[in-house]
């Protein structure tokens, strides 16, 4: 029965104190840890299970192959070193298995891939912006109208500290989501309907119209959403052939390179072998 007891009393010690010192963890890392800000890359996922949040991944996940000593295997804990330029931006400027000096992010190795020129994606930890669920289809949508190539005018706010990571806001166009989007009703801008860019800017893909295409990334058409079908822009060009549109979306886009690498191994399937090599490179020929 003693036993029984004190097994009970670990328990809940446990189940409580494992909480709070999480909860005190972060609340210092927001306190004491020093302010970084991180460019983003967009990407949209609803999660049941945890609510409704921003899904983000910043540009500075994709680093150099040449940064490792060695090619890591996929999930690997590595610490990521950074820079910050003038204006706070950080980039990863090393990446090693042991601690480093300075400022560093304790992360984890993505996608790898077996190319030598190409880049290796890592995980930050702070990758999720939780919201309202009420606001956040809002803030998806302005995320996504305000973070491409052309027109990157979305970052993430985050505090480091010890190589943890703990995010402490979303910016669009220098405001913080929530205002921003608060101005965005004052103002009474016409609602965009994401959905309908996305369709055009498939069937633009497919039949190589490549300034429609332009046009559509500028007006803020999702590059990477995929229709009711599972056809993304980027794979209906690479299915049909659509050398000028490939272009016109490949220098547009900020994703990893990974995405398109991804792409390539489906060119190769079509037996579409000279796309296929220029995606890897990072560079569609056009038929001029």
């Amino acid at each position: 029965m003693k036993m029984t007891l004190t097994l009970l009393l670990s328990l809940f010690f446990v189940q409580i104190c494992v909480p709070v010192f999480m909860i005190s963890d972060r609340e210092h890392t927001l306190k004491s840890g020093e302010q970084i800000k991180l460019k983003t890359a967009p990407v949209d996922p609803y999660d049941a299970f945890r609510g409704r949040y921003v899904m983000l991944e910043f540009q500075a996940e994709a680093v150099k192959k040449s940064l490792f000593k060695e090619t890591p295997k996929k999930g690997q804990s590595v610490y990521a070193g950074l820079s910050q330029d003038q204006n706070g931006f950080a980039t990863v400027t090393s990446v090693s298995r042991s601690r480093p000096e300075g400022l560093f992010i304790r992360a984890r190795t993505g996608h790898v891939s077996g190319s030598d020129d190409s880049t290796i994606n890592l995980i930050f930890p702070a990758d999720r912006f939780y919201m309202d669920e009420f606001k956040a289809p809002e803030a998806e949508q302005a995320y996504w109208g305000n973070n491409s190539r052309q027109r990157s005018e979305a970052y993430a706010l985050l505090r480091v500290r010890n190589g943890k990571v703990v995010l402490e806001d979303l910016y669009i166009k220098d405001k913080p989501v929530l205002q921003f989007i608060k101005e965005h009703h004052e103002r009474k801008v016409p609602a965009i309907n994401y959905d309908e860019l996305r369709d055009k800017l498939i069937q633009a893909a497919t039949y190589d119209d490549f300034e429609a295409v332009r046009s559509l990334l500028e007006e803020g058409a999702d590059l990477h959403s995929p229709n009711k079908e599972g056809w993304t822009a980027p794979l209906c060009a690479v299915y049909y052939g659509s050398r000028k549109a490939l272009n016109v979306m490949m220098e547009h886009d900020h994703f990893p390179r990974n995405v398109w690498i991804d792409l390539a191994l489906v060119a190769e399937m079509i037996g579409d072998v000279e796309i296929a090599e220029i995606l890897r490179k990072g560079q569609v020929k056009s038929d001029q």
